[in-house]
């Protein structure tokens, strides 16, 4: 149920870590939430949470050596999302 999708692939996991909820995503793993699934884009949870600008969350990420480089279906990675967000604290 942790891992359950919307129509647009997205879990739990990824509403916390957009919106900087690093309580509710220690909570979400230690009941075996999945964070490196993607969506139905094939957005991690790094690219969607450098596209809200929150830094914590890249931070916490980065403890779990994701790969900042990953691409999404349209080929664009984390850097790019934050770019075009105008997400300045993630660039």
């Amino acid at each position: 149920m942790l891992d359950q999708t919307n129509l647009e692939g997205y879990t739990a996991v990824h509403y916390a870590g957009f919106r900087g909820h690093i309580t509710t995503l220690k909570i979400l793993q230690k009941y075996e939430a999945d964070i490196v699934k993607t969506n139905a884009l094939n957005m991690t949870l790094l690219h969607l949470s450098a596209q809200s600008d929150q830094v914590t969350t890249i931070l916490y990420l980065h403890h779990y050596s994701f790969n900042f480089n990953a691409k999404d279906a349209k080929g664009s990675t984390p850097l790019h999302w934050a770019c075009f967000s105008g997400s300045e604290k993630t660039v």
